[in-house]
C-alpha cells in the first residue's frame, strides 16, 4: 500500500516483484491504512468522506468494492481486523465495526484518548494502542459496544508502532524495541527477563452481573500506592475497597454490596497517576 492508493505487488519471485494493474486504481484514493484477511482488503480512507472500504481481492486483476461505510470519522490513519470486527484509528479516536457481513458493516462505537495514537493492534478480546507519550494502552473489547480501559505500560520512549505475536506485544519507541507479555495480567518484560516498571492491569470483575458480591483482581508491576473505589453513576464514592501501599504482583478483593439497590456501579483503580474504571451490574 502506498499513500493515496492501493497497490498489489506479486512477490512470488522476490528478485523480480511486479505490480498488478488492477481495475480500481482511479477509484481507491486517499488510502492511508490497509489490512488483508483471507480474500478481503480492509481500507482506511482519509478523504473528505472518511470511511471504511472493504474490497474483494480474490482476483488481483479485478478488485471488487464490497462495501463503503461513510461517517464523520475525521482523518483515518489505521485499520486492524480480528474475527468479525474491524477498528479504524485517527489521531485520537478509534472506531469499531462489526464486519461479520462484509457487505453490511455495522458501526458499533468509538473511544477517545488524550494523547496521539501512533498505531493500533487488535486481538480477539483486546485492542492495543501505541499512544505516543503514554506507551501501550490496553482496551477490553469483549463487549462489542464498549471499550473498557484494562491496563497500560509505560514505554521508555514515545510509542510509535505496535505488533502482536504469539503471546507477546512488540512495541517500537524512540529508544528501542520492547517485548511484552500478551496477557491481561502480565507484567511487561525486557528480553533479558527483567521487569519494566510503571504498569498495572485490572481483570473484569467476576461474576458480573452479580447478586450480592463480586471479586476484583488486578496486578502491579512494582510496589506502589493503590486506591480502589466503588462509585455510583452520579460519581459518589460508595465504598473504598483499598487505599494503601501494596507490593508488586497479583491482588484480589471481594466486594460485598450489602443493602445497596440493584443498578450500575463503577469499580475504579488508581495507581501511578492513572485510573481505570469498569462497570459492574448489581441484580437483586
Amino acid at each position: 500500500m502506498a499513500f493515496g492508493r492501493l497497490i498489489a505487488i506479486d512477490i512470488l519471485d522476490i528478485n523480480e516483484p511486479w505490480e498488478f494493474e488492477h481495475n480500481l486504481n482511479d477509484e481507491l484514493r486517499n488510502i492511508t491504512g490497509v489490512e488483508i484477511v483471507n480474500n478481503m482488503a480492509y481500507l482506511a480512507n482519509s478523504g473528505n468522506n472518511a470511511e471504511l472500504i472493504i474490497v474483494d481481492i480474490s482476483d488481483l486483476n479485478n478488485f471488487e468494492v464490497v462495501s463503503r461505510t461513510e461517517g464523520p470519522f475525521g482523518s483515518m490513519k489505521f485499520v486492524t481486523v480480528s474475527g468479525d470486527y474491524a477498528v479504524l484509528g485517527s489521531d485520537r479516536y478509534v472506531f469499531r465495526f462489526d464486519v461479520g457481513d462484509p457487505e453490511n458493516p455495522e458501526y458499533l462505537g468509538a473511544y477517545v484518548t488524550e494523547d496521539l495514537i501512533r498505531d493500533i493492534a487488535l486481538s480477539e478480546q483486546f485492542l492495543y494502542l501505541a499512544v505516543s507519550e503514554d506507551g501501550v494502552l490496553m482496551l477490553d473489547i469483549s463487549d462489542p459496544e464498549d471499550f473498557i480501559e484494562a491496563g497500560f505500560y509505560n514505554t521508555d520512549g514515545k510509542a510509535w508502532d505496535i505488533e502482536l505475536g504469539h503471546n507477546i506485544i512488540i512495541v517500537a519507541d524512540d529508544t528501542n524495541v520492547g517485548i511484552y507479555e500478551n496477557t491481561l495480567l502480565s507484567v511487561p518484560v525486557e528480553p533479558d527477563g527483567s521487569k519494566i516498571p510503571n504498569g498495572f492491569a485490572i481483570y473484569p470483575a467476576f461474576p458480573n452481573p452479580f447478586n450480592s458480591s463480586t471479586t476484583i483482581s488486578y496486578e502491579l508491576s512494582q510496589p506502589s500506592f493503590v486506591s480502589l473505589n466503588v462509585y455510583n453513576p452520579t460519581g459518589q464514592i460508595i465504598t473504598t475497597l483499598k487505599n494503601g501501599y501494596l507490593q508488586n504482583g497479583a491482588h484480589s478483593i471481594n466486594w460485598n454490596s450489602g443493602n445497596l439497590p440493584s443498578g450500575l456501579y463503577y469499580i475504579t483503580l488508581m495507581n501511578s497517576g492513572r485510573s481505570f474504571s469498569q462497570q459492574v451490574i448489581l441484580t437483586r
